[in-house]
């Protein structure tokens, strides 16, 4: 259950040291998970133009399929929510490209990837809540780790922006904001459910391309990617997996134009050994 035990030391580490940085907090779970299992492995680059894709990392998670390897693809920001105060600035931030949410948005539908927050936060989320808004998952999915502590929490985007800037301007609290959102825990899921992995992907990726139908159109395929359609960086990144002391010296010069500013790529591989 690796995803519950950092989540959970994430949320004492929030408690202990209100102040850490979200940054912090992002490079400790990446690091502490793919020593707990290999499973997960990820890669770190020198550079992060987040100011002009909104995002933090980029996840894949890995399935099979009768076509060979499929890959589901998210674009992540990370966020550190505030106590009792108002979180409305915090989405709301922006810079001269625009605001960050949009930046996040658009680069996910460039990418064909799923845009989602990631917060850490040591408020509890209203279950009743959630279960509606994830109306779309089986209740014993949302409701799987309604007894688990949490810090880390993960929420889709486009279900941000909707909840903070299409009704009147109000005071946005980290309850409203976890209300939309799911536990990091719940991955641990996909690997103990008794329901496919690929399929609740499958689920979720529908679930995206639904929602963003009436908007920007985007591939039929959602973030899901196979064949041609995963990238080089991405098959290097899984051929080398944690022998990172050998990782080729060129992987982030030779494929800068394809990652695009973004921090580190993360894998989550569900493949059937």
């Amino acid at each position: 259950m690796v995803f519950h035990h950092t989540s959970e030391a994430c949320y004492r580490w929030l408690q202990k040291q209100p102040n850490v940085k979200e940054e912090s907090l992002t490079d400790w779970i990446l690091y502490t998970i793919s020593e707990r299992t290999d499973r997960f492995y990820y890669k770190a680059f020198t550079r992060n133009e987040e100011a002009a894709n909104g995002a933090d990392w980029e996840w894949w998670v890995l399935a099979d399929d009768c076509q060979g390897l499929c890959a589901y693809r998210f674009l992540v920001q990370a966020k550190k929510l505030k106590r009792t105060q108002d979180n409305y600035p915090l989405i709301a931030y922006g810079n001269r490209n625009g605001l960050q949410i949009d930046l996040l948005i658009d680069s996910a539908k460039h990418r064909n990837a799923m845009p989602i927050y990631i917060y850490y936060s040591v408020a509890a989320p209203e279950l009743a809540q959630q279960i509606n808004n994830f109306h779309f998952f089986d209740k014993d999915i949302v409701a799987w780790c309604r007894d688990c502590i949490n810090g880390a929490y993960m929420s889709m985007a486009q279900s941000v922006k909707q909840r903070v800037f299409d009704s009147p301007r109000k005071k946005i609290t980290e309850v409203d904001l976890l209300n939309n959102s799911l536990g990091l825990s719940v991955c641990d899921f996909l690997f103990h459910s008794k329901h496919s992995s690929k399929k609740i992907m499958d689920l979720l990726n529908r679930c995206y391309i639904n929602n963003i139908e009436n908007d920007t159109p985007v591939s039929s395929n959602g973030m899901k990617h196979f064949g041609n359609s995963i990238p080089n960086y991405l098959n290097t990144l899984i051929d080398q997996k944690r022998n990172f002391k050998s990782f080729p010296d060129w992987y982030e010069s030779e494929f800068e134009h394809q990652l695009n500013g973004i921090a580190g790529v993360a894998v989550v591989d569900l493949r059937k050994r």
